[in-house]
């Protein structure tokens, strides 16, 4: 093949490549061996407009998230709900024994509307977290209630939101409003989210304001005419296990009586509560008469 014939195939490809669109193809290396010619056109057209219609696009979208959580039982609410901004997938179920406290972005509380706004702009936490690198990124919503600060019990998985990135830590969405439903409850058959096998709890409230210690000792005076004499069931009650008093199975309350007492665990001394003194019965199957959970408030 001659000199002349490779300059027409060029000028060929330059009058194809040029019909329908103003774009300049850069032509990177034209190899002529005697028979043949390889021409190596780059993608560097394609992707120029690939980023000019993403730019157009993005124009169109939102740099916050609005989010609305509705509880499907809004009776059961008892106060704001925590928001978390997740990879997807990271969060399990209380069940699971992976730690729920990784891989998230939060919490936003809610609003009196129920209502969190989370700004995406300049967001430095996705951007770390996601290791976004001026790349688009997924999250996950979970929302739980305000008390269960390690997400043991996520009331919302699987609503998933795309970000697009616009700079390292700036991104965008093409929804701004999003509204998750949920049931505001444990899971069937659990009363307390750090004990799921538990069969009755003491649960353990404080006066507004009033900051209490760690830990206090709390359970039962068990009255127990077979056992000859009254016996104490105690445990130690946390903050970090959400101030439940658990009890179990095993603890065998079948047809008993006790009477619920608070000590402090420092010195020893037995402290008021404002029930005092709440006995409880339990029947033949070992099922508190008061109720599942018993909420007794301390009293400084």
């Amino acid at each position: 093949m001659n000199k002349v014939s490779v300059v027409g195939m060029i000028m060929l490809c330059f009058f194809i490549s040029g019909c329908g669109s103003t774009q300049t193809v850069k032509l990177d290396s034209v190899e002529n061996d005697g028979d043949r010619i390889n021409m190596q056109i780059a993608g560097d057209n394609a992707e120029k407009m690939e980023t000019e219609s993403s730019a157009a696009d993005i124009s169109n979208m939102y740099d916050q998230l609005v989010i609305t959580c509705n509880p499907e039982n809004p009776e059961e609410q008892v106060g704001p709900y925590s928001v978390y901004l997740v990879i997807p997938g990271s969060v399990k179920t209380m069940l699971d024994t992976e730690n729920n406290s990784a891989t998230r972005i939060g919490p936003f509380i809610t609003d009196d509307n129920n209502q969190v706004v989370i700004d995406l702009t300049y967001n430095y936490d996705i951007a770390y977290l996601f290791e976004a690198d001026s790349k688009d990124a997924e999250v996950e919503i979970i929302v739980v209630t305000e008390e269960d600060k390690e997400m043991k019990n996520p009331l919302t998985l699987g609503q998933i939101v795309h970000l697009y990135n616009v700079e390292y830590d700036s991104f965008v969405v093409e929804k701004e409003d999003y509204t998750v439903s949920f049931v505001d409850a444990y899971p069937e058959g659990v009363l307390s989210l750090y004990f799921p096998d538990a069969s009755f709890i003491i649960r353990l409230a404080f006066p507004e304001g009033f900051e209490p210690k760690s830990s206090y000792e709390m359970g039962l005076v068990m009255v127990d005419p077979n056992y000859g004499s009254d016996y104490y069931l105690g445990r130690i009650n946390r903050a970090w296990q959400y101030w439940d008093l658990p009890f179990f199975e095993s603890d065998s309350l079948e047809n008993k009586n006790g009477r619920v007492f608070i000590r402090d665990f420092d010195t020893n001394e037995m402290l008021n509560y404002e029930e005092s003194p709440l006995e409880l019965t339990f029947d033949e199957n070992g099922k508190c008469i008061q109720g599942d959970i018993v909420t007794i408030t301390f009293s400084p």
